[in-house]
């Protein structure tokens, strides 16, 4: 009764953990403002899935044996993890920024371990519980687009946006600026890139899983409706990249179940074409490179990246510390413009180049593939003829990374990134038993 009940305790917090990654709700301990304005990326916060990540890992440890094993196989590679990442704080322009990320980071990979160990019982809980979080999302993020409203919301950690507030992301056509649907995080495009994890899972489930209940099918579909509608209001290139490259992987290697995963196909067409129908002038404003306001995108991401270039060649080795490369492009420029015009590479590798620099990349890819390894042989036992093992959703969810790793940077910037990378590699090294 008593392993019953323990087991319980940690489906549900596994459970309730992934569900609350598509809810910003924060806590925040620290606030750096420069010459009057918030410098985003040194606030120091805590988000609500990560107090549940830590509760779900705190009972998975104490209570199932793959998750301890695992934890403790990879504790050596996660601790050098940590320390390459917080070396950087002494030299770097802020450091209780650089040490926070390292604890973020670890925490991140210790969750992604854990869920990854403690899948195989409660897959079909998990799956429930990540749909069900981004079809809420969804819902929330196509009524900011149809009102054009994004009132603040403390529970929710959400952030007014208006069309009159500079900073908020919008597409500005001939009939007026438009904003983006945003759902509860602190930009479009990471919306977005939820939205696909979520629905790359939701098409794996619609394409192996016999479902008998057309109330269960019909729910699912609904799911697959609202997460696709509003991820084209979130107007987001590398989100409908990451579906498109995504999603056609996942259906050609599911080939033989194409008459299951045909309806979720349809049901995602039907969706782009409703909302198209509806709204697609403003589409193709978004896709157009002759408007100024997406000439203007392309032009400030080409600054960013040169930005980047400019403090890898002053400090090539290690970097400026993890967190810290838009002060210090700051600092180099004296503060001309106001802290948050200046903004991250929009290309993570060298993103990371820039605030690691070429060593600590490479320490940081090393470890972190040799923390993936442990990780494998440790759950070797668990996952070796499981159907999970031979299944190619890991690798669609690793493809659906690539396009925001390439063309964003929110993997590495921003808490919920950091944990779908982790979660994603984590599952991957994981199953990739074969």
């Amino acid at each position: 009764m008593k392993r019953h009940y323990t087991f319980s305790v940690l489906g549900a917090s596994g459970a309730l953990t992934l569900c609350a990654l598509f809810v910003q709700t924060v806590f925040i301990m620290r606030t750096v403002t420069i010459d009057g304005a918030l410098w985003h990326y040194g606030t120091v916060a805590l988000y609500g899935f990560e107090l549940l990540a830590i509760l779900t890992i705190t009972v998975a440890y104490f209570t199932d044996q793959s998750a301890r094993n695992a934890l403790n196989t990879t504790a050596l590679p996660l601790l050098l993890l940590v320390l390459v990442v917080a070396r950087g704080a002494p030299g770097a322009p802020d450091p209780p920024t650089t040490l926070w990320w390292s604890i973020i980071i670890a925490l991140a990979t210790a969750f992604g371990i854990t869920i990854t160990s403690i899948l195989q019982h409660y897959t079909r809980l998990f799956i429930v519980s990540i749909i069900t979080g981004g079809t809420c999302a969804a819902a929330i993020g196509i009524v900011q687009f149809l009102t054009q409203s994004i009132p603040a919301s403390t529970l929710l950690g959400i952030s007014a946006h208006d069309n009159a507030f500079g900073g908020t992301a919008t597409v500005t056509t001939h009939f007026g600026r438009f904003i983006r649907a945003y759902g509860t995080f602190a930009h479009p495009n990471i919306f977005a890139g939820i939205l696909v994890f979520a629905l790359i899972i939701a098409l794996f489930v619609i394409a192996r899983t016999r479902i008998t209940y057309a109330v269960i099918r019909g729910m699912l579909l609904f799911s697959i409706t609202l997460m696709s509608m509003a991820l084209w209001f979130t107007f987001s290139r590398a989100g409908i990249v990451a579906l498109l490259c995504a999603g056609t992987f996942l259906l050609w290697k599911l080939h033989y179940a194409w008459k299951r995963w045909l309806s979720g196909v349809i049901t995602i067409c039907a969706a782009t074409c409703i909302t198209f129908l509806a709204f697609g002038d403003i589409f193709l404003t978004r896709s157009a490179q002759s408007i100024t306001p997406t000439f203007n995108a392309y032009t400030d991401r080409a600054q960013f990246a040169h930005d980047a270039i400019d403090i890898l060649r002053m400090q090539p080795l290690f970097g400026t510390g993890t967190g810290t490369s838009t002060l210090a492009i700051a600092q180099k420029d004296n503060f001309t413009h106001p802290i948050w015009n200046y903004q991250p590479a929009h290309i993570t590798p060298l993103l990371l180049l820039a605030e690691h620099g070429v060593i600590g990349t490479l320490l940081f890819i090393s470890i972190l593939t040799l923390l993936l390894l442990h990780l494998r042989r440790a759950l070797r036992s668990v996952y070796k003829g499981s159907t999970l093992s031979s299944t190619p959703l890991s690798t669609a969810l690793v493809i659906a990374l690539m396009p925001p790793f390439l063309m964003d940077h929110w993997l590495i910037t921003s808490h919920i990134g950091i944990f779908i990378l982790m979660l994603v590699l984590c599952f991957y090294a994981s199953t990739r038993q074969t």
